[in-house]
């Protein structure tokens, strides 16, 4: 899956380690998901996970990865920034790119042809108190995402 990554640096992982702005493309039909991570690697690994195992929160994304396969996607860093603006850059690169705010003020659609992302708006959850729950889910599934030879 490391064919999946277009990044200049030969050492990609290291380099992914970093916070800042990521972009997926389809290169079928040209089609993006822009994104913000303070850990960009992370979360590439979490979007590679849970695709490949048809179990992604964004339906869009998973539908076209389901019929045009995983050859047709690049993961690409668009942006190394710091972690406070992570969301600020997201946003920037949301309404360049994908036209989210004439979308949010009703005069553009692009938003909606161009991107994968479901909200017009970057936003993280950075801080928000966990249930107890939640927290056991997602240890669960990290241990299980972990153990599985395929993704190491």
């Amino acid at each position: 899956m490391k064919e999946l990554f277009r990044y200049p640096i030969n050492s990609y992982r290291e380099t992914l380690l970093y916070s800042g702005i990521y972009k997926i493309t389809c290169s079928t039909n040209g089609t993006i998901y822009i994104g913000s991570a303070v850990e960009i690697y992370g979360r590439w690994y979490n979007h590679l996970y849970t695709l490949t195992r048809n179990k992604h929160i964004n339906t869009y994304l998973q539908r076209s990865w389901n019929k045009y396969g995983p050859a047709n996607f690049t993961f690409e860093v668009i942006e190394q920034c710091e972690k406070d603006q992570c969301i600020i850059r997201e946003q920037h690169y949301l309404d360049t790119l994908l036209f989210a705010k004439e979308f949010i003020a009703g005069t553009d659609n692009r938003f909606i042809e161009l991107g994968f992302n479901n909200c017009p708006t970057a936003y993280n959850t950075l801080g928000r108190k966990r249930s107890k729950n939640e927290i056991s889910i997602m240890r669960d599934r990290a241990i299980q995402m972990w153990q599985d030879q395929e993704m190491r």
